[in-house]
């Protein structure tokens, strides 16, 4: 009885131990499944329009993992182009890094896609590309995006951020905006605001 005493409080030092281990090793690990992203984390689709190389609409036909666990190449067809000098039909590829390096997973077929040109290749982060199921889109969202909505909300000077000081009339806040795929834009010249879910 005594042995059995003394294996139970044993256990129990190495379960907590280990758990402290594992707290302070892996504790400062983020969702995204170790991946830091540098600078701010973007919030909203317009931020993602408005900061991407290319927003193209694709169909996934294959995939091929990169040598060396250094993520995959996606081979796409694009079906349609809001922002690129990529157009509908071609044939291009995607490159994402593993979860770790901040990549993304593109599971299924059709796809939105935002991102950026980097030494040459179309790349793909979870940090700064917006990654959508084409069927999980708003029909707002798909309207304002062929209706080149958000590309004309580049050039307008507002700004989308989690939080606008006070007063400030060139910023939307992404908790204000009244629903998905509305854009924040000038009001009568004005102050910055979101437009109508219509």
């Amino acid at each position: 009885m005594y042995f059995l005493l003394i294996i139970s409080v044993f256990c129990r030092m190495w379960c907590v131990f280990a758990l402290a281990l594992s707290l302070l090793v892996f504790g400062n690990v983020d969702a995204r499944g170790g991946c830091r992203c540098k600078g701010e984390v973007l919030n909203h689709e317009q931020e993602y329009f408005c900061n991407a190389d290319f927003v193209i609409r694709v169909t996934v036909l294959r995939q091929k993992r990169l040598n060396y666990n250094r993520g995959t190449k996606y081979f796409v067809r694009v079906t349609e182009a809001f922002k690129s000098n990529l157009y509908k039909g071609k044939e291009t590829t995607l490159i994402t890094g593993t979860a770790a390096q901040c990549g993304v997973v593109l599971d299924g077929k059709d796809f939105l896609v935002t991102g950026n040109i980097e030494n040459g290749r179309n790349t793909l982060s979870s940090c700064n590309s917006w990654i959508a199921s084409w069927n999980s889109l708003t029909k707002l969202e798909r309207r304002t995006l062929r209706t080149g909505g958000y590309a004309k909300t580049c050039t307008n000077n507002c700004d989308v951020a989690v939080r606008c000081s006070k007063g400030n009339i060139n910023c939307c806040g992404v908790s204000q905006a009244p629903c998905r795929g509305t854009t924040c834009s000038r009001i009568y010249g004005r102050k910055c605001g979101w437009t109508s879910c219509y």
